[in-house]
């Protein structure tokens, strides 16, 4: 990655290396934790899945899906409908949510509520498409070593912003 950590500035309390990063225009930000990277993660897979079980819902409840209701087990069928569907769905509706609103706002819906963003590397912007793309595909391919790979880098860094050259930062303003 562009970029080099280094520690608070002056009269800042003592702070490791790692919770600072300089972007490549010399802008320092903060890196945030782990904990606060599965939190968006978290957030942004249960506000997928509201969404998806609401749209079910209301499908449902406009006979815009049916089940035949002279089946035996259709109040069971439509129960199990509503609750896996909204469990299946986020990773699919997710290839187009994560790199649409990280290349246009820098940020999902989870990272904003936690307070985070992803921004590039060397020039502090926000992704773009190919950036955000990319970064999606690597972490879709390769997600448990990517969070193995986030755990284990000092700047809690996974592969997929190693390589497509962004690190998510503390946000300035949420």
């Amino acid at each position: 990655m562009t970029g080099e950590f280094e520690p608070g500035g002056p009269g800042a309390a003592p702070e490791s290396a790692s919770e600072w990063v300089t972007l490549g225009t010399g802008e320092r930000r903060r890196l945030p934790g782990i904990g606060s990277r599965l939190a968006a993660r978290f957030l942004d897979y249960g506000i997928l899945s509201a969404a998806i079980f609401l749209v079910l819902l209301v499908l449902t409840l406009t006979g815009v899906i049916r089940i035949d209701e002279n089946e035996e087990f259709a109040a069971l069928i439509l129960i199990i409908q509503l609750i896996t569907w909204p469990l299946l769905l986020p990773p699919v509706v997710m290839v187009i949510y994560e790199p649409l609103l990280t290349a246009t706002r820098g940020k999902t819906l989870g990272k904003r509520m936690v307070g985070l963003e992803v921004v590039e590397a060397d020039r502090g912007g926000v992704p773009g498409w190919g950036r955000s793309i990319g970064r999606f595909l690597i972490l879709a391919i390769t997600s448990v070593l990517t969070l193995v790979s986030i755990l284990v880098s000092d700047s809690n860094q996974g592969w997929h912003d190693r390589m497509a050259r962004t690190v998510v930062v503390k946000s300035e303003r949420v």
